[in-house]
């Protein structure tokens, strides 16, 4: 059952508690977007982070942004497993291992718990399919965590980016949403998807400083979320 909550703007994503999917192009902003969540709900509780890729390079991003939301560094965990097996697993560790005070949990990304090798199409996001979503959106249900994934996309003739399993997944999450770079490199643009709309809506926008500190923006106000500083919403 999913979580029946209105959401119009990007302040109402804060402690969201629910399970959302993030998805857009690389460099996107798909990531920051989750570093920018996850730091204002450490204020809050522990943090759960699980990075499929192996790359260690959203660290530092993370790191400063915990700080600049005065959250607790201390209580957030990173996992970074070495296969799509491992990925599975830690997911699926997480109904045991987490403290039942945990705020938040991040996959970036969810696709990459899936075998790719599969050359058999019956066979291909199985994993996904019967273990891993139904035991991320179990814990955001009965935890009223929130649980953020992101996804990587595919160009599909006719429909142009798509994520990987799209659908599949979204019969799951409670929120979809796109991210694209803006006209300002340091700017990127946060749409949400509607059952209720054939469209996506512009909510937000989140935007890096020189130090890589996210800030997040509602469309119709010029006040940071969750932040300490006022940014111009005009870079947009």
């Amino acid at each position: 059952m999913k979580n029946l909550i209105s959401v119009s703007q990007i302040s109402e994503l804060v402690l969201f508690p629910g399970l959302m999917h993030i998805w857009g192009k690389a460099g996107s902003g798909k990531t920051s977007l989750a570093v920018a969540l996850a730091s204002y709900a450490s204020r809050k509780g522990p943090v759960e982070w699980i990075c499929t890729d192996g790359k260690k390079l959203f660290l530092p991003q993370l790191k400063k942004n915990i700080i600049q939301q005065r959250g607790n560094i201390d209580t957030v965990t990173v996992q970074i497993p070495q296969s799509y097996h491992e990925s599975q697993q830690a997911i699926l560790n997480l109904v045991e291992d987490i403290s039942p005070l945990t705020k938040c949990i991040v996959i970036d990304s969810i696709t990459r718990a899936l075998d790719m090798s599969h050359d058999e199409s019956q066979l291909w996001g199985r994993e996904l399919i019967e273990e891993v979503l139904p035991t991320l959106a179990s814990l955001s249900l009965a935890r009223r965590i929130q649980i953020i994934i992101t996804s990587e996309i595919r160009e599909i003739p006719d429909r142009g980016p798509v994520p990987v399993l799209h659908d599949v997944i979204n019969r799951w999450s409670d929120v979809e949403l796109a991210v694209r770079k803006s006209v300002n490199p340091r700017v990127s643009e946060i749409f949400l998807y509607s059952s209720n709309s054939p469209e996506f809506s512009l909510i937000g926008s989140i935007s890096l400083n020189s130090n890589q500190v996210a800030s997040l923006h509602d469309t119709d106000t010029e006040k940071t979320i969750g932040g300490h500083s006022s940014v111009q919403q005009g870079t947009v």
